[in-house]
């Protein structure tokens, strides 16, 4: 199976917090050092996973990796992008119309 989004961000502020709970218990960091560094990654991170996961490409991809989707047309005037993930044999769902 292979985790969704909200998964995958759930997963890194878990690990985001512990590991910098041993950072502080180890001594590399102070305590507002490492809440100052959760804080910014708990923001950051979703900000930048947000922002690669809604480019248009990565949502045709995952259209197709969607388990029942049989294929993933694109229209003849789709941008240079998709048409990137057409021509790319490891999205073999993924084509253009004609």
């Amino acid at each position: 199976m292979i985790p969704n989004q909200e998964q995958v961000l759930s997963a890194l502020r878990t690990l985001l917090a512990y590991g910098a709970g041993v950072a502080v218990a180890h001594g590399w960091l102070t305590e507002n050092t490492a809440t100052q560094l959760v804080g910014a990654g708990v923001v950051l991170v979703p900000l930048i996973w947000g922002m690669v996961a809604q480019m248009n490409a990565n949502k045709v991809k995952a259209a197709a990796a969607v388990p029942g989707v049989a294929a993933v047309k694109l229209a003849p005037t789709a941008d240079p992008s998709l048409t990137a993930v057409a021509n790319d044999p490891a999205q073999p769902k993924v084509s253009k119309a004609v």
